[in-house]
């Protein structure tokens, strides 16, 4: 009999004394609350008047599910907080349960509807589109990209870090130490962070669209990261400094940093050097270990980067053929160079995220400084 994929559980109902009630939760959680629920309605009327399975159909479901998985999150962790004290009791497991269940199918279908919506997308790839196609063609990718972008959980983090250390620390290496290409050698991970290349807040989802799928196509897998000092790690996240090969006919390839952001140069990367120390400085893997992070994740990020900096600049979207020739084998046709509207329109979904994000956190501590004046 053929292997079928996993469904997951139907979560079971909670019984009535299991539900939260508006006094469970914080003022700032109740806000939250409201405004999820106020976007799960807007997306609901959305794809309730708009043909059935079209483009602007799927977006809209795809929306509602991703603020449901938000509400699921929220109402999850106020449950975890009231029933923390009986956590050996038979309601707190049965809550957790029903949360946990709840998400794998919300998980379930929001990968569904983006297998869809790539389905509907692809097929404008091989088309060569007029300007005002193009146009249209971008809106709608940075849209996908936007409605499959995701915060990393906790659990996923630790994954990540665990998969970077099996793969740059072998066995035999010092305990409670990662090897840093950045200071070559072993230092304590407590003074490095796990950076991604392909960006984490994009989600699996995403790489999937951009990568094709496959076994080694995994946001937290070691391929997608490294260990770097938290300095330089942030400002690698943010698109600031990059990484390129130095010698890509190397066995294992040769890289370097390079800093596109100049009013880096002059702060520290670490504790010893500069930015400007940094540019062009070589990577240095452990001895002896061939294993490298992905070619591919490394020149996207590096054209996310010389798209996201010509803008900044007020620059033109146009990016340089040597730039967009390294991303030979994206969208599963090795014989195709990713399309510039589609890269443009994944640099827009990242720009909107970040724009949402910063006002979420201007908005959270505008409220706790509410909270604080009124309790004084």
């Amino acid at each position: 009999m053929d292997d079928v994929p996993d469904v997951p559980d139907i979560p079971e109902e909670l019984e009535d004394k299991e539900i939260l009630f508006s006094g469970d939760f914080t003022a700032e959680e109740l806000s939250a609350r409201a405004e999820l629920y106020e976007k799960i309605n807007v997306a609901v009327n959305g794809y309730m008047n708009v043909p059935f399975g079209s483009w602007d159909c799927l977006t809209f479901q795809l929306r509602e599910i991703n603020y449901k998985i938000r509400l699921n999150e929220l109402e999850c962790r106020v449950s975890e907080r009231i029933f923390a004290p009986a956590e050996d009791s038979v309601e707190f497991a049965r809550k957790v349960k029903h949360y946990r269940e709840e998400q794998l199918v919300y998980f379930g279908e929001r990968d569904r509807l983006g297998r869809e919506m790539w389905h509907l997308f692809r097929n404008t790839i091989g088309e060569k589109p007029d300007a005002k196609r193009a146009e249209n063609r971008q809106a709608k990718f940075a849209d996908l990209v936007l409605s499959l972008t995701e915060d990393i959980t906790p659990e996923e983090q630790q994954t990540f870090v665990n998969n970077l250390e099996n793969a740059y620390c072998p066995e035999g290496s010092p305990e409670g130490e990662v090897w840093c290409p950045i200071a070559v050698g072993w230092i304590k991970k407590s003074d490095v962070g796990a950076a991604h290349i392909f960006p984490t807040i994009a989600g699996q989802g995403n790489m999937v669209l951009v990568f094709a799928e496959g076994p080694d196509i995994d946001i937290n897998g070691a391929k997608n990261g490294l260990f770097l000092p938290p300095r330089v790690k942030e400002a690698f996240e943010k698109f600031q400094i990059v990484i390129i090969p130095e010698d890509v006919s190397a066995n294992p390839p040769e890289f370097e940093f390079r800093v596109l952001d100049t009013s880096l140069h002059s702060q520290m990367g670490t504790q010893d050097m500069t930015f400007n120390e940094l540019n062009q400085r070589k990577l240095i893997f452990q001895p002896e270990n061939a294993f490298r992070p992905s070619m591919q994740y490394l020149h996207f990020h590096f054209a996310v980067a010389m798209l996201l900096r010509s803008r900044r600049g007020g620059a033109s979207d146009k990016l340089p053929d040597w730039v967009t020739s390294g991303l030979r084998g994206v969208w599963e046709d090795p014989t195709i160079i990713i399309c510039e509207d589609l890269l443009l329109g994944f640099v827009q979904a990242l720009e909107a995220y970040w724009e949402e994000s910063e006002r979420d956190r201007a908005e959270k501590q505008r409220l706790l400084e509410d909270d604080a004046e009124n309790k004084m």
